[in-house]
């Protein structure tokens, strides 16, 4: 049961680690087209 515990918790570790790479990257790709997005409705509200 211990040992399953702790195969569960790395199951665990290992997808979020994944998925916060994964996040990071598509984060880095599209980073400087959601600034522009968030400028320019930022700008069409005033």
């Amino acid at each position: 049961m211990k040992k399953n515990k702790q195969a569960f918790i790395l199951c665990i570790g290992v997808v979020l680690a994944i998925f916060l790479l994964m996040v990071i990257k598509r984060d880095v790709t599209s980073k400087s087209a959601s600034m522009e997005k968030v400028a320019s409705s930022i700008e069409a509200e005033d």
